[in-house]
């Protein structure tokens, strides 16, 4: 493909991140209006869909909460501080259980070396304040031969892997700065150092998933971390470096788009990164592949293919500001409000994937756009329990190394178990913890003098004992609201093992 004749009426600008929403040029008031009851309608019903843990159904915690921040920036701020925080500890423990299992090292820099070991790229988030047509997303083969982890220089663990792939990744670290969480300190984890390493396995991948690969190229560069430039040449070299929109879908054009649209919302946000370490032909290969998707557009009516196919399509052209009048950005917009009833685009992971674009944002937006940042207050303290006051008694117990020490705590209907465990704390001498007061909520680092220890990958899990058995708590103890009889148990668990 000549890549010197496709750059004529495509213009290739960062889209202005304080702009209001115009969506098409503004130039549809009836349209514009239409979009923004579909918004608050999508908004409120992905909203609805979130359970009584926290979580969305199919593994959709961190896409949903991505795409409700980026369809509205003050969402989660929005809501009240157990809702807030019951959010946020979803998140947090539905990835921090996926990195508990990596050993930890606690070597002072990488592997003992300098700070250019190549397990160590990637740069610092500083402050942050401000998928695939599929509701599943493959997930990515990411084999290292490798020990499980090295330390970045700050002594913050750098697991060199990522069982679920860099795609999966990538979702959680776009969510958690979708909220304002740092990814360079996770609980100890430097993710921006997991995904770098990650990202220079892929480079030997000839069977990359440059979906998968576009979005951890997102997740890096919406947080301004450095991305080496073999990571960006391999992002502009795609599948066949002498096409810039080969795919290996063949004629499926609906996958096409989805990767095209990817690497292209990828392009703009690493833009600069790229030109300023010279990666060649960077405008004139994100100029072809705008130029493939507006190829791709139904002349009949304006689609691209299916609804997140068409989402995407319309997120990748509008982060590249391509004007609105050399393709039928009106049609494509009409069509796509269509596919959605009552706010549904056709399930959580669709309707996550697709929503981004009601605000005028993508999957890159977080680069430019001001997040509402939510508030978390000292969590208020248990209140007295008067007579009459309806209650619940349930069991704790703390286990270590086998032996298990059981106690008893009454807290008042549908109080947390961190209440109970407040309470238990003031009854019983013998029962004592600590939490950490973080962006999630209550993080437990101790309990009964015995804390938890990352270098040792040493960790206190939370279980709930169902007939007998005992399953992973699904949230952390803000989270949960123990019924009569419950029990919870706490163990003191060797993740190394």
């Amino acid at each position: 493909m000549d890549l010197k004749v496709i750059t004529a009426c495509v213009l290739l600008m960062i889209p202005l991140s304080e702009a209001s929403c115009q969506i098409c040029g503004g130039q549809y008031p009836n349209l514009q209006a239409e979009l923004s009851q579909v918004r608050e309608e999508a908004v409120q019903w992905l909203a609805d869909q979130q359970n009584v843990y926290g979580s969305w159904p199919n593994l959709n915690t961190q896409n949903a909460i991505l795409g409700l921040q980026l369809a509205n920036q003050g969402w989660l701020a929005s809501q009240g501080l157990g809702e807030r925080l019951l959010t946020k500890s979803r998140l947090e423990y539905e990835l921090l259980i996926q990195l508990l299992p990596v050993n930890c090292c606690s070597l002072g820099n990488c592997n003992g070396n300098s700070d250019d070991d190549e397990s160590c790229h990637g740069g610092s988030c500083g402050d942050s304040s401000s998928s695939s047509s599929d509701d599943d997303d493959d997930d990515s083969d990411d084999d290292d031969d490798d020990d499980d982890s090295e330390s970045t220089s700050n002594s913050l663990c750098c697991p060199s892997t990522f069982e679920r792939g860099a795609g999966i990744l990538a979702q959680y670290m776009l969510s958690l700065q979708s909220v304002c969480c740092l990814a360079d300190n996770f609980y100890g984890f430097d993710l921006k150092c997991t995904m770098t390493n990650l990202l220079e396995d892929c480079l030997e991948d000839n069977s990359l998933n440059f979906f998968e690969y576009s979005l951890a190229i997102l997740s890096m560069c919406s947080c301004d971390a450095d991305i080496f430039k073999e990571a960006l040449e391999k992002l502009a070299d795609g599948s066949d470096e002498t096409d810039p929109c080969f795919s290996p879908f063949g004629d499926d054009s609906g996958h096409n788009i989805d990767i095209l649209s990817m690497q292209v919302m990828a392009m703009v946000c690493a833009r600069d990164q790229a030109i300023d370490k010279n990666v060649a032909n960077w405008d004139s290969i994100l100029a072809a592949r705008i130029q493939c998707i507006l190829e791709g557009q139904n002349a009949d009516d304006g689609s691209f293919g299916n609804a997140i196919t068409t989402a995407l399509a319309i997120q990748a052209l509008t982060a590249a500001n391509t004007d609105p009048t050399i393709w039928s950005c009106n049609e494509a917009i009409t069509w796509l409000l269509s596919q959605q009833t009552d706010g549904n685009f056709g399930g959580v992971g669709a309707t996550a994937q697709i929503i981004p674009f009601l605000d005028c944002n993508n999957f890159g937006s977080l680069q430019n756009i001001m997040i509402e940042c939510p508030e978390y207050d000292e969590p208020p303290m248990p209140p007295p329990i008067m007579p009459g006051d309806p209650t619940v008694t349930f069991d704790i117990k703390v286990e270590v190394d086998g032996e298990i020490t059981a106690y008893s705590a009454t807290i008042l209907m549908g109080e947390s178990l961190y209440f109970g465990m407040l309470r238990l704390a003031d009854t019983d001498p013998d029962f004592t913890f600590t939490t950490s007061d973080s962006s999630f909520g209550q993080f437990i680092v101790s309990i009964n003098g015995l804390a938890s220890d990352a270098d040792a990958s040493l960790f206190w899990i939370i279980y709930i004992l169902v007939d007998g058995e005992l399953t992973f708590a699904p949230t952390g103890i803000e989270g949960l609201f123990p019924v009569e009889g419950e029990c919870f148990q706490f163990g003191y668990t060797d993740f190394s093992k």
